[in-house]
């Protein structure tokens, strides 16, 4: 679990394929609330593919653009994970997003537990806490 994220060589070498990049220096999409409500919306069938896209994919194998978007999204993720456990609370992403003068709209607590719900509990709502 937890304790293998901070392995010595876990935290020395998590970011090496990222080209050495500083993981602050990551700007996060400004649309992202937009895209997060987008998806929380989706149809179930929808958000499963694209989890597993983000999940399973290998960047390696994707088009030179599509594996850069990957890196790029799994290296925001990572700058946000400010405690290493693999998962990013509403307040992590909310104060990024502020801080960097995103418009966070009124409903974002409920956008966050819709896009952060199990499938498990897909008829009735629920909701994880967190993204990982």
């Amino acid at each position: 679990g937890v304790e293998a994220l901070r392995h010595p060589f876990v935290q020395k070498y998590w970011h090496g394929s990222l080209a050495q990049e500083k993981l602050s220096n990551r700007y996060i999409d400004k649309d992202l609330p937009r895209k997060m409500r987008r998806f929380a919306e989706s149809p179930l069938l929808r958000r499963v593919a694209l989890l597993c896209l983000a999940h399973l994919a290998a960047a390696s194998v994707l088009p030179p653009s599509l594996h850069d978007e990957l890196l790029a999204a799994r290296h925001t993720f990572r700058s946000l994970d400010d405690s290493g456990c693999g998962r990013v609370t509403e307040q992590q992403l909310r104060s990024r997003l502020e801080r960097e003068g995103a418009d966070v709209p009124e409903d974002f607590s409920r956008t966050f537990a819709l896009c952060t719900r199990t499938f498990s509990r897909e008829s009735g709502g629920g909701g994880g806490g967190g993204v990982n």
